[in-house]
């Protein structure tokens, strides 16, 4: 599988890919954070926390998208059998109730759901580098700093895209997990005035 990662892996993936992790992301972002304020340059960015995104994501677009991408023809069967019938089973103290399917999700403690995350996150980091922000892939979330004069219009473009592209799989933000930053006062004052319509849960 590594093989087959390699071939769409790329580089602001930070979930699901060989060699860096969530903890690599929030290095680098502090990193270049310290170096854009010695450097007196203009940013402001923020997180899109993704609400329960393992138990939302839609599996026929899934499998879908991993055969479009080439996911080897028997991992992809194995796997697409192994989630549709997947029985859950819901535990309170001793007791255990019945079994159970779902019609989306994939688990969360299977190595091979962080990489299938990352793959779906894919189009977005290239809408992203269109729209000229840096752009991040984490586990259940996303980060997004964008630098310069235009830095606010730059940044509520990309998180507005961000958000309608995560209800468009069928997603939702967690506004409660989600912030925003900025190094002006005047920008931090605005993102924290700012409505994000895409944001509210249903």
């Amino acid at each position: 599988m590594l093989g087959w990662i390699e071939g769409w892996a790329l580089e602001e993936m930070f979930a699901g890919v060989a060699g860096q992790g969530a903890v690599d992301a929030w290095y680098q972002a502090l990193m270049d954070v310290e170096m854009m304020m010695l450097e007196g340059t203009l940013f402001c960015g923020g997180t899109a926390d993704i609400h329960k995104f393992f138990d939302q994501i839609q599996r026929k677009l899934v499998y879908e998208i991993a055969e479009m991408a080439g996911m080897p023809k028997g991992v992809l069967l194995a796997y697409q059998n192994f989630l549709e019938n997947l029985n859950i089973y819901n535990g309170i103290g001793n007791h255990v109730g019945f079994k159970y399917s779902r019609e989306c999700g994939i688990p969360q403690g299977c190595p091979l759901s962080m990489t299938i995350v990352a793959l779906l996150m894919r189009a977005w980091i290239i809408e992203m580098r269109v729209k000229q922000v840096d752009a991040k892939v984490l586990a259940d979330d996303v980060l997004i700093v964008a630098k310069g004069r235009r830095m606010l219009r730059q940044y509520t473009k990309a998180l507005d895209y961000t958000h309608q592209y995560l209800q468009d799989m069928g997603s939702k933000v967690a506004p409660g997990k989600s912030y925003n930053f900025a190094s002006t006062e005047l920008g931090r004052r605005w993102l924290a005035e700012t409505w994000w319509k895409k944001t509210t849960l249903q």
